[in-house]
């Protein structure tokens, strides 16, 4: 099994190097980098949903904060791309340790709804403080220039390409040792039982924060690297439209795997890219597609792909042993 997974790990690694070369339409490309953003904003969601059991109806505003702080340090304070992405960062895990700790002693519905109005005041300091934000107009971000190569050289669809897929992979990596670690183990505990956590000794609170500020930490990342992908941002990108796809994208996904974060993902940007020529079926498709997901698989897509593969495990077994046994 483990010779599987370093086999399936490195094809994985040799697919993403050489798709940029493989693929010559610019658009497309375009679109399988949108999966990739949309992959690390959805695994910063599945970390908080789905190992620690909170969930968050306002995870946009770390999204947008990420988004916002970079383009304003860029275009107003002149600071570089690759200066702004730290400072942004800093900011938004500033903001869920202070969001965290005002939210996070309470549960289930009333931890989401603060979440929500969180977020909400987020949007509407960011539609009308127009000095910094430019309001409903929206604000313009350049493209961040080629490190080591000078301001004269921007980003190309395969350079954006590389960037945002190692964020990825450097973020999954990240959470897989964290959710394999001792503090993994104590945010699964939690999430199953927050009483018997408790009495065990689990700093449930602490452990409850760090999660938060890590979450929105990762989510920021995604707005960082989405905010000079699509060059121009407004405040709906803090508002609960953009929390309502995260959620989507972990439950439809399957949550608490890490790898239904990314199919939920690729479900939400490349597969409804691909039945764009029929916009009204599409979200008609689409949206009886997600009901019968939700009703008769709440597992999410990627246990349907987990049973698939233990039956052909199974069946594989079991041809050995037949072979042996003759």
């Amino acid at each position: 099994m483990k010779r599987w997974k370093q086999l399936i790990g490195l094809a994985t690694v040799l697919l993403l190097t050489s798709l940029p070369f493989a693929i010559q339409e610019p658009y497309f490309l375009r679109v399988i980098i949108l999966f990739g953003i949309y992959a690390i904003y959805a695994l910063a969601l599945d970390f908080l949903i789905g190992f620690l059991g909170e969930v968050s109806f306002g995870h946009a505003a770390f999204l947008g904060i990420g988004a916002y702080a970079t383009g304003i340090l860029v275009e107003r304070y002149q600071f570089s791309y690759w200066a702004a992405a730290p400072v942004a960062l800093g900011l938004a895990g500033a903001t869920g340790f202070v969001v965290g700790f005002a939210t996070l002693r309470l549960r289930g519905v009333h931890f989401a709804i603060l979440t929500l109005a969180s977020s909400e005041i987020l949007r509407l300091v960011a539609l009308n403080w127009q000095e910094f934000t430019h309001g409903s107009m929206g604000l313009s971000v350049a493209d961040p220039s080629v490190p080591l190569l000078g301001q004269g050289r921007s980003f190309t669809p395969a350079t954006y390409y590389y960037f945002v897929f190692f964020i990825l992979v450097l973020v999954f990596r990240l959470l897989a040792r964290l959710v394999a670690s001792p503090v993994g183990n104590s945010m699964v505990a939690i999430r199953e039982n927050h009483s018997l956590a408790a009495a065990v000794g689990i700093p449930i609170f602490k452990v409850k924060l760090m999660a938060f500020v890590i979450s929105g930490v990762i989510a920021a990342m995604a707005g960082v690297a989405y905010a000079p992908f699509v060059g121009i941002i407004g405040p709906d990108l803090l508002g609960s439209g953009y929390s309502a796809l995260g959620l989507l994208m972990v439950i439809v996904g399957g949550k608490g795997t890490l790898y239904g974060a990314l199919v939920g993902a690729f479900v939400f940007s490349i597969i409804t890219e691909m039945f764009r020529f029929a916009n009204e079926l599409r979200m008609m498709a689409f949206a009886v597609f997600l009901l019968a997901s939700l009703v008769l698989n709440p597992g999410g897509i990627v246990s349907l792909l987990f049973r698939a593969w233990e039956r052909l495990t199974r069946a594989r077994t079991g041809v050995v042993a037949e072979a042996q046994e003759k």
